[in-house]
Order: structure tokens, then C-alpha cells, then sequence
């Protein structure tokens, strides 16, 4: 599925970053980069990818759904009560939306160059996806590589415009892109912990977890571990890379990995286009905060206008 994607990253992601977003904010100098960006351009960039209709109200009823479905966790019983019953009705609300749009491109035997269009046409041991499978999956990815994107750009640009010779150091040399997305991910996870239930008994450092005990493992110390990585706290683009649980692990590896990836690396490459890219000094300094969906509340940002 990789490949795939970053087959379509010039032909229908590059295309949407640059002309519905980068273009537009380019003559303005200042933007916060959260709202007027971050926010928008992942989702807008999925539609391209799935071959969706191009429709406004579509887009803004799925990510809404997709809101409501990634916020139902909560710590305060009260509020799991109106959240769960929300995620419910609103994973069911997708789900009913996603199918027409499925069978009818199906219907219309058009295979294009997009991931509604290879599903159909791909096989996975002998078998080929039926609609169900599709609708599905795309209802995953959905969830997966939405919000998540958007607080792992903010985070890495936070990180980046932190250490300006950094930035200028990815500026100069596009191929530390991808390095970038990917140690910016490790030194500041959007998810900072995953639950996990423990498959057997089994014993981690002087702590006995029994079979079927609930965990809370912390990815953001994992990923700071000096004992994997060498001075865990710097933003250091050619470090040694190691397997990141940025994305979890094992057979709970997020669906959405791939294309959240291929996003971010676009979305950078496109952003450095501004520039003298710096901090609003007009503007408090962002703060990336909270456990998992980690991330600013704002990302104010001047650059240089052509």
C-alpha cells in the first residue's frame, strides 16, 4: 500500500497542498499554520486519494464523524457517556455514507488512478475486496490518518521552527525530508501512550504483569529510551534511525501509516517553499500538549510574502 500511495503523491496529493492551500496563504506573509493548514489539507489531500465526488457537505460530514469516533475515549465517566454513544452512531453514520459511494464507483467500471480503484482491482490471497471490505477500510484510513496527520505536522513544525538551523538544514537538503517527519515523531508523539492487554503472563524490569492485565505502555519514553537512542532529547535529523512506536506495533500498526507519512513529507517539502519561515512574535509561542492527540492549540507564523 506504501507504493501505491507514493505513486499518487505528485499526481493528486502534491497537486491539492500546493494550489487549495500553499498558493492561497503564500501572498498573505502570516497564517496559523494549525487552522488554516494543518487542519484542512489532510483531509482535503484523502478525498484525492479515495476518488470521492469532490463534494463540500461530504467532506465536512465524514471528518466530523471521524472527530466524534477518534474522541470517545475519555478519562471522566460522565463524559464516556455521551462520547461512546456518539462514536457509535457516528462510525455507523460513515459506514451508511462511505457504501453508495462505493458501489457506485464500482457501477460505473471507471478503475482510475486512486485507492477506490486499485481496491477493486487488486487481490489479496486469491481473493478481491468486496464493497464491504472497501467502505470498511476506507472508514479506517478515515480515522487513522486525519486528525492524527494534522497534530503530527503541527508537532514537527513546532519542533523544527524551535531549532531554525534545523529547519535550514531540511531547507537546504530535501532529501532529510522524510528524516525529519520521522524524528520528529519519536522525540514528540502525537499518541504519547497505547492501551494493550497483556497476551501471557510475563515480567518487564522488576514488574510481574499477569495474563489479561490492562496496560498503559508509554510510547514517548519508549521513543526516548538512551539505551536505544543517543542523546534522546536532540532534534537530530541523521541520527540512526530505529522501528518508531509512533504508529504502535505488532498487528495494532496503524492502517493509516503510510499515508499519513506520505502527507506530512509533501505537506514539508511545500511549507519550506515559504520564506524566512519563523515564529509570530506577535503571538505566544506554541505548546504541544496532552497525552495521545498531543499538539498546539495554534501555530502563528510569519514568513516573507512574495
Amino acid at each position: 500500500m506504501r507504493s501505491q500511495i507514493r505513486k499518487l503523491m505528485d499526481t493528486l496529493i502534491r497537486p491539492v497542498v500546493v494550489n487549495e492551500f500553499v498558493n492561497q496563504l503564500r501572498p498573505k506573509g502570516k497564517a496559523d499554520l494549525l487552522r488554516e493548514f494543518a487542519l484542512p489539507f489532510p483531509i482535503r489531500a484523502m478525498y484525492a486519494y479515495f476518488g470521492f465526488p469532490h463534494n463540500e457537505d461530504l467532506l465536512g460530514n465524514l471528518a466530523s464523524w471521524a472527530i466524534q469516533v477518534v474522541a470517545a475515549p475519555q478519562t471522566d465517566p460522565e463524559v464516556v457517556k455521551i462520547t461512546i454513544p456518539q462514536s457509535m452512531v457516528a462510525g455507523q453514520s460513515m459506514y451508511e455514507t462511505l457504501m453508495p459511494i462505493v458501489q457506485q464507483y464500482r457501477a460505473r467500471g471507471e478503475m482510475r488512478n486512486d485507492i477506490l480503484g486499485y481496491m477493486m482491482t487488486t487481490e489479496h490471497e486469491g481473493e478481491k475486496f468486496s464493497d464491504e471490505d472497501i467502505a470498511n477500510f476506507i472508514r479506517m484510513l478515515l480515522l487513522a490518518a486525519g486528525e492524527t496527520t494534522t497534530r503530527s505536522f503541527a508537532n514537527m513544525m513546532v519542533q523544527l521552527l524551535e531549532e531554525p538551523e534545523v529547519l535550514e538544514e531540511v531547507r537546504q537538503d530535501r532529501s532529510l525530508v522524510p528524516k525529519a517527519v520521522m524524528e520528529t515523531m519519536r522525540r514528540d508523539p502525537t499518541a504519547g501512550a497505547v492501551a494493550r492487554i497483556a497476551a501471557r503472563d510475563m515480567e518487564v524490569g522488576d514488574m510481574t504483569i499477569p495474563k489479561g492485565t490492562a496496560v498503559l505502555c508509554s510510547i514517548a519514553s519508549a521513543n526516548r529510551d538512551p539505551e536505544v537512542y543517543e542523546d534522546p532529547d536532540r532534534l537530530w535529523l541523521k541520527r540512526p534511525m530505529r522501528p518508531l512506536l509512533s504508529f504502535g506495533f505488532g498487528p495494532h500498526m496503524c492502517m493509516g501509516m503510510h499515508m499519513a507519512l506520505t502527507e506530512m513529507e509533501v505537506a514539508l517539502e511545500e511549507i519550506l517553499e515559504l520564506p524566512n519561515l519563523r515564529f509570530d512574535p506577535d503571538y505566544p509561542k506554541p505548546e504541544i500538549r496532552g497525552l495521545n492527540m498531543r499538539g498546539p492549540d495554534a501555530l502563528h507564523v510569519l514568513w516573507d510574502a512574495d
